[in-house]
């Protein structure tokens, strides 16, 4: 049982010590996007305006650093937030502050 509860807990730990970076990108106004991860999430949040290669259609990408397990969390959720926008991952991001 305790071996268990250790792995467990060992396990959970870790996902939320993995970070990664988030790139979603949408044609919407992504103030939903970034409020939810901002209040949801309460990460920080980068977003700017772009244009598409193909077709050249103005769309907007959002940029952020997550743990893993909140990765995983909006990834859950983005399709309420915004059905039309996509989330592209990095795991096991090294992020090095410099202050």
């Amino acid at each position: 049982m305790y071996s268990v509860f250790d792995s467990v807990t060992v396990d959970k730990t870790f996902v939320k010590n993995i970070f990664s970076t988030v790139y979603i990108f949408t044609k919407n106004d992504p103030k939903k996007i970034v409020n939810y991860i901002e209040n949801t999430i309460n990460r920080g949040v980068t977003y700017w305006e772009a244009v598409g290669g193909y077709k050249e259609n103005k769309t907007f990408i959002v940029y952020s650093a997550l743990s893993k397990y909140e990765s995983f969390l909006l990834q859950q959720n983005i399709k309420d937030i915004d059905p039309y926008a996509f989330v592209v991952s990095n795991d096991g991001v090294n992020i090095i502050l410099s202050i």
